[in-house]
């Protein structure tokens, strides 16, 4: 019996070795010697509408350094440095203007430098910068106009692949704009459909360029694209709402508000008081606006505002 016992057990650890010397190899063959190759790519996750990834430059007559992630995605680090080669392809901006329906331009060669297109990924490690120069002096308009990078994967040593869905990255080179920066909104805001909704005041707000005169609305509070509002003391946001804000650059004022959500099912739109004394102090930027947000589908008859908000927005310096 006692043998029959001691039989049972060696086996039971026999197998359990064995089965742990498969884990360690089943490991091993899912990293660098898995029969899939390593992948080399350019992951950072771009815009889901227009399929670019941003820089912006800051000041439009100073040269700014950029980067640009280069990885390999693989199941565990590999054990040798990988080379990765790029190269700035300008015959995709043709397709990507004829797939999104834009009119992006490519940058010139006096307006970028590059010292080197090789990145060298350390042994050990998954990621590494690619760094290239934009001299915004020598790219004409660049604050009004589109102007696109298109980076590829040439090619990677050390056994590693180019991603065929990832392989190629569309960086949009812009310029803020002299209304971008941080601003902190107070005013007031009547909602006509529900009396006991209200303007959560102050709240800070992101302006955030989108072309020469025109700039989305990020709010700090609630973390996104958003109005906040406060129910009944407590914030919230009316949901599928966001400001895009338009300038006239000659009198130096707000001329337009739209969602930044575009046309929506609730039918929520934005439109500025053109009535109104809406301002930019040259001196400290501020800016008094009225405007309003309209729902046809809550307020049916014309004009449809269901909510105007009268608001001052006090400059408090520009973005990080």
């Amino acid at each position: 019996m006692k043998k029959i016992n001691i039989t049972i057990i060696s086996l039971l650890v026999f197998v359990a070795l064995s089965l742990t010397s498969c884990l360690n190899d089943r490991e091993d063959f899912m990293g660098a010697f898995s029969s899939t190759p390593p992948i080399a790519e350019l992951s950072e996750a771009p815009n889901a509408a227009t399929g670019t990834v941003t820089r912006e430059i800051l000041d439009p007559t100073v040269t700014r350094d950029f980067t640009l992630r280069v990885g390999v995605a693989v199941a565990k680090p590999l054990s040798k440095p990988t080379k990765v080669t790029l190269a700035i392809d300008n015959s995709l901006v043709a397709a990507y203007n004829t797939e999104y329906g834009t009119s992006a331009l490519q940058i010139p060669a006096a307006g970028i430098s590059v010292d080197s297109y090789e990145v060298t990924i350390p042994a050990g490690q998954l990621e590494a910068d690619w760094t290239f120069t934009i001299n915004p002096t020598q790219v004409p308009n660049i604050v009004d106009l589109f102007y696109l990078l298109p980076v590829k994967i040439v090619s990677a040593d050390n056994g590693v692949t180019v991603s065929g869905n990832f392989g190629v990255k569309y960086i949009r080179v812009l310029s803020r704009n002299q209304w971008d920066g941080i601003y902190e909104v107070t005013g007031t805001m009547v909602d006509a459909a529900n009396g006991t909704l209200s303007g959560w005041y102050p709240h800070t707000v992101e302006m955030i360029t989108t072309g020469g005169t025109s700039c989305a609305v990020y709010d700090e509070t609630i973390g996104g694209y958003y109005y906040p509002i406060s129910s009944g003391g407590s914030l919230s946001y009316y949901g599928s709402f966001g400001l895009n804000m338009g300038f006239d650059p000659v009198a130096n004022k707000p001329n337009s508000v739209s969602n930044y959500w575009g046309v929506v099912s609730n039918t929520r739109a934005g439109q500025i008081n053109a009535a109104y004394a809406n301002t930019v102090d040259p001196v400290t930027r501020d800016i008094t606006i009225q405007y309003y947000m309209l729902q046809p589908s809550v307020i049916t008859t014309a004009p449809y505002i269901r909510s105007t908000m009268t608001e001052v927005w006090a400059y408090q310096g520009p973005r990080p």
